[in-house]
């Protein structure tokens, strides 16, 4: 082994995340895992979360020549603590960090003593590349540092199409992963009661970047520009028919937002019957739903999805609901109406769909009474179908948001935040919750503690999955 690819766990209120309180349950580490797959470089994945104490950081070998950190918002702590580690006890170690939160701190990361160099942008060629030729102005995503100068190269994406379908045998906790996220716990992708025994569980995405560009209409999204690129039905359909072939019956987790496009979707039942993939090897029990995609008002195009839910086994669906109130609504997500909420929930139950709701609390203008209102919705959708999940989240304000920055305006959150690539999330959460909150009025004229009143509506709203829940207010 020489070289790895380390996904520190998330830190939340000082814990990391690990297991069912990790934020990846639903999915394999495809970034990291695409990078590993089209190397020529004999490259591992670790996930941290799953198997925390899989590498002992005192005694890394001398085999090991490069170690790449997977960084975000909630982990980068982690990153930079185990960045120190292998700096100071294995100084021949080169030393990267890629991921997401790279890709918007990148400025102020290259800063720090503990990097070598950083991916900004996709990184199957840079890490390639590098790991071959060493680091020059020739190779794309790339910052470095230089005679006291910071290089940073051309951004260039990826082509999913060209790209080698993720090889998981390159991830040590599979069988952990695969057991564990199947079949246990409330946030993985086996769906309650069904029996898994035999099935494999791989993830797969669709699509990079988004249909209609970033940030156009959720707030919250951290995407930068990015060419929203395809992976094509053909290519799709004959990567699951390999992954059957591998592994014989497969659980599919597909990430992609944009799954529900029905152009996509009709294209792919079509060439599953083209090439022959067999349908009882293979079910998508976790993908993502868009209610701009599903609240179709047309009686043909909702027979059609039903037709197309049934066809391509899709058993279960993660929907963004977002939020209840109207107004708030429309500053998470453009557009997104009650109506489509109610359209898309009802064309699901009917098509015999688990759901997975999503929601985001803590949002700008959130109240006491908005916190009621989207936890009345929940209990409805509850009594609407017993195959809904409801998932609330506090809102995590991630540069470069809308929310983010609409956030940093303010001169207080500003100078918490604005400068640093170091975030404790659960401060982070309050502050924001503070700022947002009542309009940012203080507890001393509205009467309310904000955190708690978010925080227990988020604990309430997760417990309407018990099959006694307590009832708020």
């Amino acid at each position: 082994m020489k070289s790895m690819i380390i996904i520190p766990a998330e830190i939340f209120d000082g814990k990391p995340q690990t297991e069912w309180e990790s934020l990846w349950a639903e999915w394999m580490p495809l970034g990291p895992l695409s990078i590993a797959t089209n190397t020529s470089h004999d490259t591992v994945v670790i996930d941290e979360a799953v198997t925390p104490d899989y590498i002992d950081y005192n005694n890394i070998s001398k085999d090991i020549k490069d170690i790449g950190f997977y960084c975000t918002i909630g982990n980068f702590r982690k990153v930079v603590e185990r960045s120190k580690s292998v700096r100071d006890l294995a100084p021949w170690v080169r030393i990267s960090w890629g991921g997401p939160f790279c890709h918007v701190k990148w400025k102020k990361m290259i800063e720090r003593p503990e990097v070598d160099w950083i991916c900004y942008g996709y990184g199957e060629e840079t890490w390639e590349r590098v790991l071959n030729e060493g680091l020059n102005e020739d190779i794309p995503n790339l910052v470095y540092r230089e005679n006291g100068k910071v290089v940073i190269t051309p951004m260039k994406v990826r082509d999913l199409r060209i790209l080698k379908k993720p090889n998981f045998d390159l991830l040590p906790d599979y069988e952990i992963r695969n057991k564990n996220f199947i079949e246990k716990g409330p946030y993985g992708v086996g769906i309650p009661g069904v029996d898994y025994e035999g099935w494999q569980l791989i993830s797969m995405i669709s699509a990079d970047g988004c249909p209609v560009g970033p940030q156009a209409r959720c707030s919250f999204c951290t995407r930068g520009e990015e060419a929203y690129i395809v992976y094509g039905a053909e290519l799709y359909a004959k990567n699951i028919k390999e992954y059957i072939e591998k592994y014989g019956k497969i659980i599919i987790s597909e990430i992609c937002d944009d799954f529900m496009n029905m152009g996509f979707l009709k294209t792919l039942d079509i060439e599953l019957t083209k090439q022959n993939v067999p349908r009882d090897k293979f079910n998508i029990d976790f993908c993502f739903g868009s209610a701009y995609l599903l609240s179709t008002k047309s009686e043909k195009q909702k027979q059609e999805y039903m037709r197309l839910l049934k066809s391509l086994n899709i058993r279960r669906v993660f929907v963004g609901y977002e939020h209840r109130t109207p107004e708030l609504l429309n500053i998470v997500k453009l557009g997104l109406t009650q109506e489509q909420q109610d359209i898309t929930t009802d064309l699901l139950i009917e098509a015999g769909i688990e759901i997975d709701a999503a929601f985001i609390l803590g949002v700008p203008g959130e109240t006491k009474e908005t916190l009621k209102e989207v936890y009345e919705f929940a209990k409805e959708l509850k009594r609407k179908s017993k195959n809904i999940n409801i998932r609330p989240h506090i809102l995590i304000l991630i540069p470069p948001s809308g929310l983010w920055i609409e956030a940093i305006k303010n001169s207080d959150f500003n100078n918490k935040f604005g400068d640093t690539d170091i975030m404790d999330i659960c401060v982070l959460n309050n502050e924001a919750i503070n700022l947002f909150y009542n309009d940012g009025k203080p507890e001393e004229i509205t009467g309310e503690n904000a955190i708690d009143k978010v925080y227990q509506a988020q604990w309430y709203m997760k417990h309407l999955n018990d099959e006694n829940p307590l009832v708020w207010y």
